[in-house]
């Protein structure tokens, strides 16, 4: 499958999609799973943002990338450890 053509810099380097980097995200909060849609680096940034409750930065390629909110649960899905000793 062919990565989207979408941004460069001005001399011709592909940003946006082009060497495809994969991300993991774990903890008890994340659901499990492999995500498919396409998402950059700066992702990551708009995440920690949103789920922090910070204001947008006023950089439009922050501030309009997709989230990976919805990949985060409120409530840890990770049983707690056992009690020392058990």
């Amino acid at each position: 499958m062919p990565t989207p053509d979408v941004e460069h810099t001005p001399d011709g380097v592909q940003l946006a999609y082009g060497p495809r980097v994969p991300l993991l995200m774990f903890s008890g909060r994340v659901k499990a799973g492999v995500e498919s849609r396409w998402t950059s680096h700066v992702s990551i940034g708009k995440t920690a943002l949103e789920l922090l409750g910070l204001p947008a930065l006023g950089v439009p390629r922050l501030d309009d990338a997709v989230s990976l909110t919805d990949l985060v649960q409120a409530d840890p899905s990770t049983p707690a450890p056992p009690a020392f000793g058990s």
